[in-house]
């Protein structure tokens, strides 16, 4: 999940904590991601009753005559000017913002916004301009807000000198304007700006000394460049700077001391670059560091004490680099880090200390990695943990107790590796787990009491092991549990008591096992059961009572098993069943009380052997049915009543009525 898509979900929540694809965002965090999100940052200004904004959209503009001269907010969208001369604004002695977006710009004469002491903000967004004269902004004494976004000028390539001088100029942002050099004065005169926005452009290097008169600088984002290396004291007079956004250059080395004056820091992006390693005094000074971001490198170690005079640091992600292993102490005196990041490398091994500071931590991946085993004390003091990620690891086995002081943990993905084997142990003290995701790892069986101390979990997901046995038990203690997986193991045989303590389950699946037999009262005690998934197995026969405390199931598929004929009751007391899946079966017959059920919308029976005529009187109360791979397959539309069928690929769907 990106900054952007975080940034986009969290504007609508008030929540603290989420579990959107397991993001975990605090509300300090949240601070940061919308502040990244917005690029362009676009400051505002504060309304003004009796401002006159005049909106004008999609015309060929030679002059304003037509607009009255009491008009403070041009906005210009969709439109041509052949010739923007130094009379065109002339008239609007009171004009503080004009906004051209998405225009077509001929001829723009130097002195076009001159005479205008009252104008605060420009904006050329998204724009094609043939000539931008490059001193067009100068004195403008009351400019603190330009924006030039994407625009196509070839006038942008080279920001030359004194571009801006003599404006008040706070708010600079120049993002996606192909923009490939700098000279080393291109900011002369703006020692008021506090946020230089220079994202998504093509600048290759920053001069010896181009930031130098940026004395207040807040905020710098230089993301998405070419930059592939920087001078040691290109930010040394950025004492003030708060927000770094370097990410998605060719950065391959930092200077040792390229941030030593940063000691206001807050945020500091240093993803997608090529950065092979970082010198072990690189952060010394960022006391204030909080966010840092260093994903998406070809980072192969960190020196232990890298962090050590970074004590705010909360956020740090380090995924998709090259490092191998995490050392005890790396993380030492973090303990306000609520989020961690490691995934996506070829970590072997972690000391058993090595989490022992990140007492607050409430997020850790550690997915997309080489380990095999883990410390039984690796976890011991992350007390807060909400969320931990282990999948796609090659872990083999689990410490007893291993988990048994995450009594915060909420989700714990362990999917993907080569776990054999799991008992009672292995899960204690996981009192408030929500979803444990076990899926396609090597586990034969389980055993009694395995889920006893998760009694709050929602849901369990078991696909695609090589379960063969489920001992009498096995999910005793999951009375909450609404959801459970066991698509693509080995069962044969369920035990008739194997879903007793399950009460609240709403989905059950079976789906590619090698079931032959389901025992009478297997189902009985799950009466809120909505979905149930029997099909891609070997079964022969339902009996009539089965299902018949489901009165709650809706969906209930079969499909692709041996089964020949089906009792015609066997739906009596399936009151909301909308959906049924019998296709694949070697179904000759099926009874008129099975298709006439009146709350049925749905029936699968593709490829059966069925070649009755009178299946069609199914349709009276059907909204679609499949009869793919029958004798009716070559029929593309029926009328039966006043209702008509079409044929849509395996599906007759009612068309008309």
């Amino acid at each position: 999940i990106t900054i952007e898509e975080q940034a986009s979900w969290c504007r609508s929540t008030t929540t603290a904590v989420c579990d959107r694809s397991s993001c975990f965002v605090d509300m300090k965090t949240l601070l940061f991601l919308l502040i990244a999100s917005a690029v362009p940052l676009l400051a505002t200004a504060e309304d003004d009753e009796n401002r006159a904004v005049v909106t004008i959209s999609h015309k060929t503009l030679n002059d304003l005559q037509q607009i009255s001269e009491s008009a403070t907010h041009l906005k210009f969208h969709d439109c041509t000017f052949p010739n923007l001369d130094e009379t065109f604004f002339q008239k609007f002695k009171a004009l503080q913002d004009v906004t051209f977006n998405e225009c077509k710009l001929g001829l723009i004469h130097i002195k076009t916004f001159a005479n205008h002491p009252a104008l605060h903000s420009v904006t050329f967004m998204r724009c094609e301009i043939d000539d931008l004269p490059p001193a067009l902004f100068g004195n403008l004494p009351s400019l603190f807000q330009l924006q030039l976004i994407g625009n196509k000028n070839k006038n942008l390539a080279h920001l030359q000198k004194g571009m801006f001088e003599q404006t008040s100029l706070k708010y600079l942002v120049l993002p996606s304007n192909e923009i490939e050099t700098l000279d080393s004065k291109s900011f002369l005169g703006l020692s008021q700006v506090s946020n230089l926005n220079l994202a998504k452009n093509r600048i290759m290097e920053l001069p010896e000394g181009v930031l130098d008169g940026l004395t207040k600088l807040n905020w710098l984002y230089l993301d998405n460049n070419h930059l592939k290396s920087l001078p040691e004291h290109v930010f040394a007079a950025l004492k003030d700077l708060t927000i770094l956004n370097l990410a998605d250059n060719r950065l391959a080395k930092l200077p040792e001391e390229i941030f030593r004056q940063q000691t206001h820091m807050e945020w500091l992006a240093l993803g997608s670059n090529k950065i092979v390693e970082l010198p072990p005094t690189i952060f010394k000074g960022l006391n204030s560091l909080a966010l840092l971001e260093l994903d998406d490198n070809n980072i192969r170690s960190l020196d232990v004490g890298i962090f050590k005079d970074c004590p705010k640091l909360y956020r740090v992600t380090l995924a998709d680099n090259e490092i191998g292993e995490i050392p005890n102490g790396l993380f030492a005196g973090l303990n306000g880090m609520i989020y961690l990041s490691l995934s996506d490398n070829v970590i072997g091994a972690i000391g058993g200390k090595a989490f022992d500071d990140l007492t607050s931590l409430q997020e850790l991946k550690l997915s997309k990695n080489h380990l095999e085993s883990l410390h039984e004390d690796i976890f011991r003091s992350l007390k807060q943990l909400a969320y931990l990620h282990l999948e796609k690891n090659k872990i083999t086995k689990l410490p007893d107790g291993v988990f048994s002081s995450l009594g915060e943990l909420q989700a714990l993905h362990l999917d993907h590796n080569a776990v054999s084997e799991v008992s009672a142990n292995t899960f204690s003290g996981l009192s408030k787990l929500l979803r444990l995701k076990m899926g396609f790892n090597k586990l034969e069986k389980l055993e009694k009491g395995t889920f006893a101390d998760v009694h709050a979990l929602l849901e369990l997901d078991l696909r695609n092991n090589s379960i063969g046995t489920l001992e009498e038990g096995c999910f005793n203690g999951l009375g909450n549990v609404r959801g459970i997986n066991l698509d693509g193991n080995h069962l044969r045989v369920l035990p008739k008591d194997a879903f007793v303590a399950t009460r609240r389950l709403s989905e059950l699946s079976f789906k590619g096992n090698a079931i032959e037999e389901l025992p009478e009262g297997i189902f009985d005690k799950l009466e809120v059961l909505e979905r149930l998934f029997l099909n891609n197995n070997n079964i022969k026969n339902i009996n009539a009572d089965l299902f018949r405390n489901c009165k709650h199931l809706y969906n209930l598929d079969l499909s692709y098993n041996q089964i020949k004929s089906l009792d015609s009751n066997f739906l009596d007391t399936l009151y909301k069943l909308k959906v049924l899946e019998l296709e694949g079966n070697p179904l000759v017959t099926i009874g008129p009380p099975v298709l006439h059920q009146p709350q049925l919308r749905s029936i699968g029976l593709a490829y059966t052997q069925i070649d009755d005529w009178k299946i069609l009187d199914a349709l009276l109360d059907l909204e679609k049915i499949s009869l793919a791979g029958t004798k009716f397959d070559k029929i593309h539309m029926i009328t039966v009543g006043r209702r008509m069928y079409s044929k849509e690929r395996k599906y007759w769907k009612l068309t008309a009525y």
